[in-house]
């Protein structure tokens, strides 16, 4: 469209104005030309009293034209036979909103109806169309959840077609994708084009947050530190300091502020700040760690006494006497101790004690030896009850190439059997399929591994409803216990 299409005796003539742009800017001579097109085809009444003209983004490429047509003349209709169908949807597309943006708006009649049916009463609202104004153009546009009504008056009768009840619920927020923070960005005037990559792969770096399914979650570092911030640097932590600072160095730049006293006045109020807020990391940092009886915890290898610290992967205890002692104690998702069974503690691959470790997917028990050996486990008190019924589901069987047991495992979430042999052997099986087989008996499963297994999914179930039952009696009570009044 841009570079010029085939249009007969006309030949190759481009269409639409540069295309690689975001500039919102209309030249007198286009505005002109769609207001006498405006007011032949549709009158006065759709006509504005003047040009409307749109202010660009700073970060829009200015250079250039807003993306519009090369001429009005050339309506869609005009150049369907010479352009091809995408084409023709993108041509119309662009001429539809230039012309458009030149029409009086279309005008809407906000409307509440109250409708009586015997003893109930029915509610609905949406709008009425006064007038078309750009519509013409474009067509009415909804939203999805909006609905235009139609002209009814009051006391009417009305016709009972259909009574159909539809259940509806409120829906969060969503969460930010990549992309629709980097929008966010945009309109609030944080960072750049060129910074935002760097913003959204910093803030994950720091494990501040994850991307699960595209989505990103903060995390418990992420709330803390952006709590911190928040709290003790307010002003530089407000979403137009950025545009506010840019807009000081345009004015330091054409001579209208010195930078120096634009400096001055920054500090005298950044330095009170600084020193508060570092007053206030130290509390946060030196939190005293407390074990599930609010006691003061100590350090499982000297004794000492145990504070909250943070790492890549979340929130620990750790030791006081730090780096001289290197006891730790490690929490789960929830901030709760994770206690260790003891016939979870030898490694299955040399015998030896195992540990807890953490990683991004949460804790996991590792040889205590490592590196020299790599063994790891699950634990047990991590995995949810859909992965130990899956685990009971498929207990027993053995590989069919090194006869080896076989294990089940998790890759993003999915579950596939494993051969425990792996790497040696890396046979897999499909769970699909291994149903399949075992519903017609051509897969066979040993059953006292079977029991085990289920009778662990068994034990692990009721003692999570416990746990549960537990905790919401211990919430109930405490909603229950009477609280000191103030005046």
């Amino acid at each position: 469209l841009y570079e010029g299409a085939e249009l007969g005796e006309d030949g190759p003539t481009g269409l639409i104005t540069y295309m690689r742009t975001d500039s919102l800017h209309l030249s007198d001579f286009a505005v002109n030309d769609a207001r006498e097109m405006i007011e032949r085809e549709f009158g006065e009444k759709y006509l504005p009293e003047k040009g409307v003209f749109y202010k660009s983004s700073k970060r829009a490429q200015a250079a250039h034209e807003a993306i519009r047509p090369s001429s009005v003349a050339r309506t869609p209709d005009s150049l369907a036979k010479y352009l091809e169908k995408d084409q023709l949807r993108l041509y119309t597309l662009i001429w539809e909103r230039f012309v458009a943006c030149q029409m009086n708006p279309a005008v809407y009649e906000v409307t509440t109806i109250d409708i009586e049916a015997g003893d109930a009463l029915f509610r609905t609202s949406g709008k009425r169309l006064l007038f078309d104004g750009h519509a013409r153009i474009t067509g009415v546009k909804l939203d999805k959840n909006e609905q235009l009504m139609p002209q009814l008056d009051e006391g009417e009768k009305l016709v009972d077609h259909r009574v159909q009840p539809d259940q509806h619920f409120t829906q969060p927020p969503p969460r930010y994708s990549e992309a629709s923070l980097v929008k966010t960005l945009e309109k609030e005037g944080i960072g750049r084009p060129s910074t935002y990559a760097s913003i959204i792969g910093t803030i994950q770096d720091r494990f501040y947050v994850r991307s699960d399914k595209r989505r990103l979650f903060a995390t418990e570092l992420g709330l803390l530190v952006n709590d911190m911030l928040v709290g003790n640097f307010q002003r530089i932590m407000q979403t137009d300091f950025t545009s506010k600072m840019e807009a000081q160095l345009d004015k330091i730049e054409d001579g209208e502020l010195d930078w120096v006293e634009v400096l001055r006045n920054f500090y005298a109020i950044f330095a009170e700040e600084l020193a508060e807020a570092e007053v206030n990391i130290e509390k946060v940092k030196g939190k005293v760690a407390l074990d599930e009886n609010g006691e003061p915890m100590p350090c499982p290898i000297c004794g000492s006494e145990m504070i909250e610290r943070w790492s890549r992967f979340g929130k620990f205890y750790g030791c006081t006497k730090f780096p001289d002692c290197k006891g730790t104690v490690p929490l789960n998702r929830d901030g709760k101790i994770l206690r260790v069974k003891k016939e979870d503690l030898e490694c299955p691959e040399c015998g030896k004690e195992m540990v807890v470790r953490m990683s991004r997917r949460g804790p996991f028990l590792g040889c205590s030896t490592f590196p020299e050996c790599r063994g790891t486990k699950s634990l047990e008190s991590e995995k949810s009850l859909r992965q130990l019924k899956t685990e009971a589901e498929f207990a027993g069987l053995s590989c069919d190439k090194c006869g080896k047991p076989m294990n089940v495992k998790f890759f993003r979430g999915r579950p596939f059997i494993g051969c425990s042999g792996y790497p040696e052997c890396k046979n897999t099986y499909n769970p699909t399929k291994a149903r399949e087989a075992l519903d017609a008996g051509t897969l066979e499963r040993d059953a006292a591994a079977v029991k085990e297994a289920e009778d662990k999914y068994e034990r692990i179930k009721a003692e999570r409803e416990e746990e549960a039952k537990a905790d919401k009696e211990r919430s109930d009570a405490s909603k229950e216990s009477p609280t000191e009044e103030y005046v």
